[in-house]
């Protein structure tokens, strides 16, 4: 929640009207949206912010954080947000005897975005098309995938992909490759997934697959 309106960068009404706080009062939620926080390290967004102008802090919801799949833990007076691979994604020191997160405060910025949530799963699912990957959300098609962004990012493993030239054309490339990372790994590669370009397909290649 945030009683800010100028952080918002989309703000549409909400079915959520009322929002119960500590001493079991109600206070009005005027509008639900997109929070952006322009840093030093760059434009940080938070989704979902309801927007509560009564109130005189901006304020973290645990119940939803767990929900999408975040850890918060409470020590060393301070509330520890943790991603779901367990990096630390945001500390928020105790102030009083409450948690008041300030996303002006740089020291505070260094949360992880539904946005790269969606980037994560990009990469988890094999660098997946957005699209495909909002069809598996939508279908539930299986079990723990997160709410995503309709948005992603570039990626550079994408684009380095859609090059014609990553690799040349010259077979001794792939060889020397894999001599190097199953020496370096200490194990064999057991699985090549190409584009079926020419130089994968070669008799050559074949041959020595």
């Amino acid at each position: 929640m945030s009683y800010d309106k100028t952080l918002f960068k989309h703000l549409k009404p909400t079915k959520v009207s009322k929002v119960e706080i500590g001493n079991g009062d109600y206070i009005s939620a005027k509008g639900k949206g997109i929070v952006a926080i322009s840093t030093s390290s760059g434009t940080k967004i938070i989704s979902d912010v309801l927007y509560v102008p009564d109130i005189d802090q901006n304020l973290l919801s645990v119940g939803q954080l767990m929900e999408k799949g975040f850890k918060v833990s409470f020590e060393h007076q301070s509330c520890l947000i943790s991603d779901i691979a367990g990096r630390e994604v945001l500390r928020v020191k105790m102030r009083g005897k409450s948690f008041s997160f300030d996303p002006t405060e740089e020291k505070n910025v260094a949360y992880y975005t539904q946005a790269n949530l969606t980037e994560l799963w990009h990469k988890r699912l094999g660098h997946c098309h957005l699209e495909r990957m909002l069809k598996i959300q939508k279908n539930d098609m299986f079990s723990g995938v997160p709410t995503l962004s309709e948005n992603l990012s570039n990626c550079n493993a994408c684009q380095f992909g859609k090059q014609n030239s990553l690799f040349p054309n010259h077979l001794g490339v792939f060889m020397k490759f894999k001599k190097m990372v199953e020496t370096q790994s200490g194990y064999k590669i057991q699985f090549l997934r190409s584009d079926n370009g020419k130089e994968y397909t070669s008799t050559k290649f074949n041959l020595f697959l």
